[in-house]
């Protein structure tokens, strides 16, 4: 008797993967970052003139996030394609 898919299961896809691990990386790192500023006391570290840390109103630590989106958008395409083919090999089984 062979395992018949259950008549609500949903075929995983690689774009429906992609989208859901960056809405929770994204989230997740917000919360953490937003958590560690606030507990750690991150805004007088940063004050300090011996931290080596840029204030977060500096003009590049408020284009961060900018400039991931254009370090994903200069990925070569030949790497994603691997990293596709690997995710569909390992989590799809094909």
């Amino acid at each position: 008797m062979q395992d018949e898919p259950s008549r609500g299961a949903v075929r995983l896809t690689f774009t429906s993967l992609a989208a859901k691990t960056v809405v929770c990386h994204t989230l997740t790192y917000f919360c953490m970052g937003a958590l560690a500023f606030h507990f750690l006391h991150y805004a007088d570290f940063i004050d300090k003139p011996g931290s080596g840390m840029r204030p977060t109103t500096d003009l590049l630590v408020l284009s961060g996030p900018a400039l991931q989106v254009v370090g994903a958008c200069c990925s070569p395409p030949s790497s994603i394609r691997s990293v596709r083919c690997s995710l569909r090999r390992n989590i799809a089984g094909f």
